[in-house]
């Protein structure tokens, strides 16, 4: 009797661009931990996919396969934000099996275009194919049913400077972008705002959600607390899938309550 495909395996649509289009509440991480173990804790948490960075966490393309195994072992779907649209590491990436691409300061229409052509097959566009890797379960894998999962890698630009954002109608105007978000930290820093809470933030991300309704792309946003959460949540054209802070923060702000909650039940009981 012929084994069925493993749960895990990607199956058409694609699971991160029907969260992006879907208007469904999904919530996920940016993850700097290289560990199986985290994923594991996020999957059983109850998230809807993991991002992992190549922009200032160290992973290598090897760690970033185990961590898209984990991931699709725990129902996750599995993004990597890209630093840059090197098509040598896009592809590598990309035979990892992952789900999705998140790449960092898009800042021309010229770059989302080179983007969505580095990510898709000959003709469609520029990248080497290999099917012996992941992504094409070792040559196991149907060609034409390889080609189809290959060229449906969902591809989500982050625009988080002063440049993207005067091209970003341009930007979004390219076909195969599936989704947008800004960058709040990098975009206060390009425009010279005071924080990421900066009313000047706050306008850049409404143009670019108008501009991505208007083209029919999905939206992400960052929620560093739940109240920001709620702001957007309360907006009826805002984003609905979101990233939370590290798992790294995360980890590390739920230690610091408590030795803190610790340190003041030690001082109500003790004395000191």
């Amino acid at each position: 009797m012929p084994r069925p495909e493993g749960s895990g395996a990607r199956t058409a649509p694609n699971v991160f661009r029907k969260m992006l289009t879907s208007g469904d509440f999904a919530a996920g991480m940016f993850s700097f931990i290289p560990s199986e173990a985290i994923v594991d804790i996020v999957g059983y948490a109850g998230f809807n996919f993991l991002i992992f960075d190549t922009e200032h966490a160290s992973y290598d393309v090897a760690m970033i396969e185990r961590l898209v195994r984990a991931a699709e072992a725990n129902g996750l779907a599995s993004v990597v934000r890209m630093s840059n649209p090197d098509p040598y590491l896009i592809a590598r990436v990309l035979d990892t099996g992952a789900d999705g691409l998140m790449f960092a300061r898009v800042g021309t229409k010229q770059q989302a275009e080179d983007i969505v052509g580095h990510c898709r097959l000959e003709p469609v566009g520029d990248r080497g194919a290999c099917p012996g890797s992941r992504s094409g379960h070792y040559f196991l894998m149907p060609f034409d049913e390889y080609t189809r999962r290959t060229n449906d890698a969902a591809i989500v630009v982050m625009i988080e400077s002063k440049e993207g954002l005067e091209n970003a109608e341009d930007i979004l105007s390219v076909d195969g972008i599936d989704g947008a978000a800004v960058g709040p930290v990098d975009m206060a820093y390009s425009l010279g705002a005071s924080s990421r809470e900066a009313p000047e933030v706050a306008e850049a991300i409404a143009h670019v959600t108008t501009l991505a309704r208007a083209r029919g792309k999905g939206l992400m946003a960052s929620a560093k607390t739940l109240d920001e959460l709620s702001t957007y949540l309360g907006r009826p054209d805002g984003p609905r899938v979101f990233w939370y802070a590290t798992e790294a923060y995360q980890i590390g702000n739920c230690f610091r309550q408590l030795v803190e909650k610790s340190h003041e039940l030690a001082k109500q009981h003790l004395g000191r």
